[in-house]
């Protein structure tokens, strides 16, 4: 990635460079980041077959996505994507068998999280699929393809997985009053994105706005709760510092998110699209990616401890 990165960007400067770049960090960072905090391994370290078919596929799946950048959309971008597609499409079977195992617990909240953030994989591998195809539905641009597609791989897939880890560390907090606040960011973040989909789909913007709005405030909400409470249960500093970081990095996306939505509807314009992609993207990929790496860190920091 570190190579073809910089040819991924060049290839397209003006907006679409950028768009790209983030697509490869969801790709080569944020994705196997995220597989690996929502395992569910047995006593004997064992995984299901479809989580190590996802494993072995994705270095392949990413590697051949990443070429496919590197051409003009059409028909080969679009081959080349496809394995992409089949990768996601892996994960989204193992989050289906995460909820499916769980049995009795399938409702519990975090889990469902994590479950189903696993199963938005396979709609943003969708839409990358159709940005590298060239194909647009009506009265949609290139562009906005392209957009979807990585809001579907940071804020439908690893945003929603984040506050599924959130909930996990909450659980073992003592005061119930902060279990009972995460109940509204949990329910948010399962929420939102149908209503921003449904509004889309069906050209309706002021339930795609609802549905926006209630994103920002359940991962504001998500924000507060992990500084505030699930940070302070991390051991290592540098995993603590990470968090902490990318709860503020997500504040301020979030709230020019906020903003934006909410001057589309009102036919106002007080930030640009091109001043949100160079703006709200890195900050909302700083959330994702140091929220990640904090919660991987101390993963690994409690695994060794335990033994």
């Amino acid at each position: 990635m570190l190579l073809l990165g910089p040819l991924v960007y060049l290839a397209e400067p003006e907006l679409f460079g950028p768009v790209h770049v983030l697509l490869l960090v969801a790709m080569w960072v944020v994705t196997p980041l995220a597989l690996e905090l929502a395992a569910t391994p047995t006593a004997a370290g064992r995984h299901p077959f479809i989580y190590r078919a996802a494993t072995v596929g994705w270095p392949i799946a990413a590697a051949s996505t990443t070429v496919a950048f590197l051409f003009p959309a059409g028909r080969l971008a679009a081959l080349l994507s496809i394995p992409w597609i089949l990768f996601a499409a892996l994960v989204a079977g193992f989050g289906l068998l995460r909820c499916y195992r769980r049995k009795g617990a399938r409702l519990r909240l975090a889990d469902l999280c994590i479950d189903i953030g696993l199963v938005y994989l396979l709609l943003a591998a969708r839409w990358l699929w159709m940005s590298r195809a060239g194909i647009q539905p009506p009265k949609v641009s290139p562009l906005i393809v392209a957009l979807t597609a990585i809001h579907f791989h940071y804020t439908f897939f690893a945003a929603t997985l984040l506050v599924g880890f959130l909930g996990q560390r909450l659980v073992e907090h003592p005061r119930e009053t902060v279990k009972r606040s995460y109940v509204p960011a949990a329910l948010g973040i399962l929420i939102g994105p149908l209503l921003v989909a449904t509004g889309i789909n069906k050209e309706l913007p002021a339930m795609e706005v609802c549905g926006a709005v209630l994103i920002v405030v359940a991962l504001i909400a998500t924000a507060v709760l992990t500084v505030s409470c699930a940070a302070r249960t991390v051991s290592h500093p540098t995993a603590r510092r990470l968090l902490q970081g990318a709860s503020l990095a997500l504040s301020i996306a979030m709230l020019l998110a906020a903003c934006f939505a909410i001057a589309k509807y009102a036919n106002s314009a007080p930030l640009s699209l091109q001043q949100m992609i160079r703006s709200h993207g890195p900050l909302n990929a700083m959330f994702v990616v140091g929220s990640l790496i904090g919660w991987y860190v101390d993963h690994v920091t409690r695994r060794s401890r335990s033994g």
